[in-house]
């Protein structure tokens, strides 16, 4: 008798962690708003954002993925509420995401994403010699074609190969393939080792930007939250444009790399704050949108060109510059 209460006790005891643990996770999915992204230099400011949200039990949580492929895939899957993308992988999820809305500018990649070769010898007509690694349906895509457009190459000449941004390091080392399409830090590591830059955002200024979306309900329902947020963001991306030594030193634990390597990839960016982030916003709207998708629409081979439903919302912006005025 006494060994079978002890059973019925331990049961009970079992089904009432589970019941909490489950409550728990229903309460965290009730009213916490889940921001993914992968590691890019300009995406810092949301990480370091997460790490001060650990302190501050904040109503945004931040995840990082591998890739920003994940973070799509996680975006559809309702995994996450809020994404960190370039620009034409927004416009790709917009496929999928009818309300799909850019609500923040993080920044302008100013040479942080190119094309590399280990060889002195190689130009650039010579990406329609050899095999050229990248990873698929992202912003590597766009950046191909973009130098092919450029120095008029024939991307059907080419022999792409879909590599994961983990690997793609050991894949140009490796002789797996020619040419890598790649960004930091995965680029200055393998300057580092002797590559070469044949073409990098430089080349395309303005086009590779990296921007916050959500879907327009849920930035209806949390619009003070979101304004918060962005606010909050911001005041971070000035500390980083300033080169603030204790922001660098924590990016530069954060990503085990030295602070020297952390300078490098801050400056192979630009990072718009206050009326910068709305002017940018505007441009996105008027012009370069519409750009990215013609570029997508002429590459349906490399793209699920549908048609794309990507929004600008410009309020939050308006409004975190209207409460940085006030304090």
């Amino acid at each position: 008798m006494k060994n079978h209460s002890s059973k019925l006790l331990l049961v009970l005891i079992v089904l009432l962690i589970t019941l909490t643990a489950y409550k728990s996770i229903d309460s965290l999915n009730k009213k916490t708003i889940m921001i993914g992204a992968n590691q890019w230099i300009g995406y810092e400011s949301l990480h370091l954002y997460g790490l001060h949200d650990q302190k501050n039990e904040k109503m945004f949580k931040v995840v990082e993925f591998s890739s920003s492929v994940e973070v799509m895939q996680a975006f559809k899957k309702n995994l996450i509420q809020v994404a960190a993308l370039t620009l034409d992988e927004a416009i790709l999820l917009s496929h999928d995401i009818e309300d799909l809305t850019v609500f923040l500018i993080l920044d302008v990649s100013a040479g942080g994403d190119a094309i590399l070769t280990l060889s002195k010898n190689h130009k650039i007509k010579d990406l329609e010699k050899g095999k050229v690694g990248l990873e698929t349906g992202s912003v590597g895509t766009y950046l191909l074609f973009r130098a092919a457009e450029l120095f008029h190459l024939d991307m059907n000449k080419m022999k792409l190969i879909s590599i994961p941004f983990e690997n793609q390091e050991k894949a140009l080392l490796n002789g797996h393939v020619d040419f890598l399409v790649t960004f930091n830090p995965v680029k200055s590591k393998l300057m580092e080792k002797g590559s070469q830059v044949l073409f990098d955002s430089n080349s395309i200024p303005g086009e590779i930007v990296d921007v916050l979306v959500a879907r327009k309900s849920v930035i209806n329902e949390n619009k003070k939250l979101f304004i918060d947020l962005s606010y909050d963001l911001q005041q971070t991306m000035v500390k980083i444009s300033l080169r603030d030594h204790d922001i660098l030193n924590t990016i530069s634990m954060r990503n085990h790399l030295p602070l020297k390597v952390i300078e490098g990839h801050i400056n192979d960016i630009k990072i718009p704050i206050g009326k910068n982030n709305s002017t940018i916003l505007k441009r996105i709207f008027e012009s370069t949108i519409h750009k990215l998708e013609k570029a997508i629409k002429n590459n349906s081979q490399y793209y699920d060109a549908k048609n794309s439903n990507l929004n600008v919302d410009f309020s939050i912006v308006e409004n975190t510059f209207k409460l940085e005025q006030q304090q």
